[in-house]
């Protein structure tokens, strides 16, 4: 069997009200051609270490509302804040 996880690269910060680019509605159309493109698995790829804890819960639990399909995050300590934000993925089920 042939699994497909498509990540999408996260950046920017969508808990910024002042955000006009990488905001949670440009994140949910990503994802819905992740799904139309027969993913089975979303994930969330955030290399640079830019993915906060509330915006994990946010963008996690919208991905879980919207698609039936599981959701991975990937993200990298550099600020050294990303256990906050694994465990709020994991709150928001991740």
């Amino acid at each position: 069997t042939t699994i497909a996880e498509v990540a999408m690269s996260y950046t920017g910060d969508l808990s910024n009200p002042g955000e006009k680019l990488y905001t949670l509605d440009y994140y949910l159309r990503l994802a819905e051609q992740i799904v139309d493109a027969g993913a089975h698995v979303l994930a969330i790829k955030d290399m640079a270490g830019l993915l906060r804890a509330p915006a994990a819960a946010t963008l996690v639990s919208a991905l879980r509302k919207n698609f039936d399909l599981p959701v991975h995050v990937h993200t990298h300590d550099t600020p050294g804040g990303q256990l906050a934000t694994y465990l709020a993925a994991w709150e928001a089920g991740a």
